[in-house]
């Protein structure tokens, strides 16, 4: 019993140190090369019309936006760190076709995204089964007419501005800001 304790707890020590030395060594050239310059801040100049393909990565993590990259009618203006997970914020302005839904586990009014419009809003397919979906980040404001929608599974057209994701581990929740009813 004794040899057994031995053994399982030099097993143990060996896997922290080499769990300690491959995350102390995974990112040597980010420790010993210092930033030439700061991430730039948001500008407030009117985005390029149509997608712009993004930088290439320095950091290699191709699920971590960058400030600057594109996604669909939208562009990384912000990512920030929270203490459960992280978000990022997309400035731009598009218009997409769906259907208004209400969510009653987030109380929000939500919008369904035609499949032909997916492309136009910072979605991938990996985020999970149905379709595009984001929610209002200003429900109070959100016009009456438009929340009657609800109830009436009619489509509708509208443009939307500011959308952002929160990342809280696996789970993602996508919001976008209202502007106008464009078709009804």
């Amino acid at each position: 019993m004794k040899n057994l304790k031995r053994i399982f707890w030099t097993g143990f020590i060996l896997a922290l140190a080499a769990a300690a030395f491959y995350f102390l060594s995974f990112d040597d050239e980010l420790r010993t090369k210092p930033s030439s310059s700061p991430t730039p801040a948001p500008s407030r100049a009117p985005l390029p019309e149509g997608n712009i393909p993004a930088a290439p990565r320095k950091n290699g993590d191709a699920f971590l936006p960058e400030v600057g990259d594109r996604a669909g009618d939208f562009t990384v203006a912000e990512v920030a760190s929270s203490p459960h997970g992280f978000s990022v914020g997309y400035a731009g302005r598009t218009t997409v076709t769906g259907r208004v839904t209400f969510d009653a586990a987030a109380e929000a009014y939500c919008f369904e995204v035609a499949a032909a419009d997916t492309e136009k809003i910072p979605w991938s397919g990996d985020e999970g089964s149905g379709p595009a979906k984001f929610c209002f980040d200003d429900t109070e404001t959100l016009p009456a007419d438009m929340r009657a929608l609800s109830s009436a599974s009619a489509t509708a057209t509208i443009e939307i501005t500011d959308y952002t994701k929160e990342y809280y581990g696996i789970e993602v929740t996508d919001t976008a800001r209202f502007v106008r009813v464009v078709n009804q």
